[in-house]
């Protein structure tokens, strides 16, 4: 405990962020959910909370792939996760690409959000992909407080990004735009 100005304040415990492995999938998957459950249902676009339950995040298949992608990871894929006291709290990702890199995801649990975690994160992200070539993400159009978080990091709005399958087994579509972060002038 620290004394600060007569008041007594407890010392919030150190945020890792470090690379993930396998043993991080499930939570990883938990994350991935809560965020989804907190960020996306709209009813203007008809997209419920049983709309992303349908996703079934948690399953045993879902986290076996998610375990067979953490273990390919390598040159062209990596994952992050962000561990308070033991406990993994937020991860992101990304891939980079031919042409263009990817920031895949950056989703923390919602009581963590707005502590400078997801910047943690991003700010990982971004170092390992580099600056040489433009950087790509996508986001929901209505998810104004995330469009003003990447805009901080030099990411600007493009297009719709198309999905050749709907995104919620129940048949609907969440709506996508692109950002991008353009490459560092030589």
């Amino acid at each position: 405990m620290e004394h600060m100005y007569g008041k007594v304040t407890e010392k919030e415990p150190e945020i890792n962020i470090e690379a993930a492995t396998v043993e991080d999938a499930a939570a990883i998957a938990h994350i991935q959910k809560e965020g989804w459950l907190a960020t996306y249902p709209n009813e203007e676009h008809g997209i419920t909370e049983e709309d992303i339950l349908s996703k079934d995040f948690e399953s045993e298949e879902r986290i076996q792939r998610r375990i067979e992608r953490l273990k390919a990871e390598g040159e062209t894929t990596q994952t992050w996760i962000a561990r308070q006291s033991g406990r993994v709290i937020g991860y992101s990702s990304a891939v980079r690409g031919d042409e263009i890199n990817k920031v895949v995801s950056v989703y923390l649990l919602p009581e963590c959000q707005g502590k400078g975690l997801g910047s943690r994160l991003l700010r990982q992200a971004l170092e390992w992909l580099g600056d040489e070539k433009d950087i790509s993400l996508g986001v929901v159009p209505y998810n104004k407080t995330a469009i003003q978080f990447y805009e901080k990091f030099g990411f600007r709005l493009g297009g719709p990004v198309p999905h050749d399958v709907p995104t919620f087994a129940t048949g609907k579509d969440m709506p996508e735009i692109e950002m991008t972060r353009l490459k560092a002038v030589q």
